[in-house]
């Protein structure tokens, strides 16, 4: 779905804080 970091960040920004730190929490558990 994400073409490029620009649209990445575009697609993160665009959403509530709750998802990012969803997200953010995903990659943690994906690199633990």
């Amino acid at each position: 779905m994400i073409e490029s970091a620009s649209d990445g960040a575009l697609f993160l920004s665009s959403f509530p804080t709750q998802y990012i730190l969803y997200s953010m929490f995903m990659f943690y558990s994906m690199i633990a």
